[in-house]
């Protein structure tokens, strides 16, 4: 992920409005997520990952949408799966400020809980090193949050010391379209599930693994598996970890 020193875009105000007329144009959520990831990687913030929750992030949370770039899918499938948002003390000061939070993982170790050091040194293996998160919320209650990693980020900013507030901008405009397109995200036709495929999920959402799953509903685990990858096909997820969290905001899972 390491990066050459890059030029900095300087972003006029009719540039921006030209960047907010481009996401309000999009017509489809993917055309939204297209205009959003080429807007980003005009400003040289193309590793990225944004997530929609359908509640606040302190109350009983519902991953509505997300868009991660590809360089930034792995490690974000990781973090989900090791549930580190319970120990990650970035993402605590993200929730309580309404303003972009700037980080610097080899700082945050120093300093890091026991807890955390894992998941520090983990990221940091993965190629993250510096960034800067922006919480974004609505009058509904609704929480999303953009994650922008970046080798020069500070360089950035020293440069075009908006930058954070440009980009919180259009964060917003991209959140407001992909509410605006939620009915649109939904399936058209309901996904059916079957007895087993939602026991499955909800036993790996209580943190079963494939041979504890096996003994308690008395199958093999290599039927785990598939009834995994049924559900995993059908609600169109890489992983399970995604179904998971796609089959409680359809209202098929509860925890």
């Amino acid at each position: 992920m390491k990066m050459h020193q890059r030029n900095v875009i300087i972003i006029t105000m009719k540039l921006l409005i030209n960047y907010i007329e481009q996401i309000q144009n999009a017509k489809t959520a993917k055309a939204v997520d297209r205009v959003f990831r080429e807007i980003l990687i005009n400003l040289n913030c193309n590793e990225f990952t944004y997530t929609f929750y359908s509640k606040g992030f302190n109350s009983s949370r519902i991953l509505k949408y997300e868009y991660t770039s590809e360089s930034l899918q792995q490690w974000h499938n990781h973090f989900i799966k090791e549930d580190y948002e319970a120990v990650d003390s970035i993402g605590q000061k993200v929730r309580s400020s309404i303003i972009p939070v700037q980080w610097d993982l080899r700082e945050e170790y120093k300093r890091a809980r026991a807890t955390e050091k894992k998941m520090f040194a983990e990221a940091l293996d993965y190629g993250l090193s510096t960034g800067i998160s922006i919480p974004i919320y609505n009058p509904k209650g609704e929480v999303a949050i953009l994650v922008i990693q970046s080798d020069d980020i500070s360089d950035q900013i020293e440069k075009q010391a908006n930058l954070p507030h440009i980009l919180h901008q259009l964060s917003m405009f991209y959140h407001q379209k992909i509410t605006d397109l939620a009915l649109e995200l939904m399936p058209e036709n309901p996904v059916d599930l079957t007895l087993r495929e939602k026991q499955c999920l909800q036993l790996t959402a209580h943190n079963k693994n494939v041979q504890e799953i096996s003994e308690i509903l008395k199958i093999t685990a290599r039927t785990v598996g598939f009834h995994i990858e049924n559900a995993n096909r059908k609600l169109q997820t890489r992983n399970k970890y995604q179904s998971i969290m796609k089959a409680l905001s359809l209202g098929l899972l509860e925890l």
